[in-house]
């Protein structure tokens, strides 16, 4: 084991005791709403395109 893999599985482990504290529903309350907001962005990024003039410094 080198020093590039202590440092990573010392990392993973900071992550997994951090998650710990955070708890999984806080954790997956935390996701839904990225993923959300990902979703919403893609759903409303047409409407949001046909509202931007052609030529216009917003549509470059």
């Amino acid at each position: 084991m080198d020093l590039l893999d202590l440092v990573l599985a010392l990392v993973v482990l900071a992550y997994a005791a951090s998650g710990y504290r955070r708890g999984l529903v806080a954790g997956c309350v935390s996701l839904a709403g990225f993923v959300g907001g990902a979703v919403l962005g893609v759903w409303l990024l047409p409407w949001v395109t046909d509202q931007v003039e052609r030529g216009s410094t917003g549509a470059t």
